[in-house]
């Protein structure tokens, strides 16, 4: 796992914006405290079952860290396979977070063609000001 969101993870716990373990983070999921699920790889079927569900009937994004129990347990200082984000400043960080370390390869470079740096094509208009 990135150690930068492992860190950032830490941060978050020692904040007390973090909800861990599956019930926990399934009552929060209820309750429409958690913004944000956080999995890890090696989550039990039935626990990963419930959470989905669970986040998807209340519409919260749920993202799967490739880590294990262990890595996650290092960062926040408690060993568990799911954690909850219960504030919207550290659950947008973190899924901006996510998505660069997706889309980056191994020495933080984008793909050509996901560059937000590459101009982006410029939207023609007629002569009345309207888009073609």
């Amino acid at each position: 796992m990135n150690e930068q969101l492992m860190r950032f993870l830490g941060l978050c716990r020692r904040a007390g914006r973090l909800i861990w373990g599956a019930d926990s983070v399934n009552k929060a999921i209820r309750e429409r405290k958690a913004l944000l699920v956080l999995c890890t790889a090696d989550l039990s079927a039935n626990s990963a079952r419930d959470i989905a569900y669970a986040a998807q009937q209340a519409g919260v994004p749920l993202c799967t860290l490739n880590g294990a129990k262990e890595e996650l347990g290092f960062a926040i200082g408690k060993v568990c396979g799911v954690i909850c984000v219960t504030d919207k400043g550290f659950a947008d960080k973190i899924l901006t977070m996510l998505h660069e370390e997706q889309i980056t390869d191994d020495k933080g470079h984008f793909p050509p063609e996901q560059n937000p740096h590459t101009p982006h094509t410029q939207i023609r208009r007629n002569n009345h000001g309207y888009d073609d």
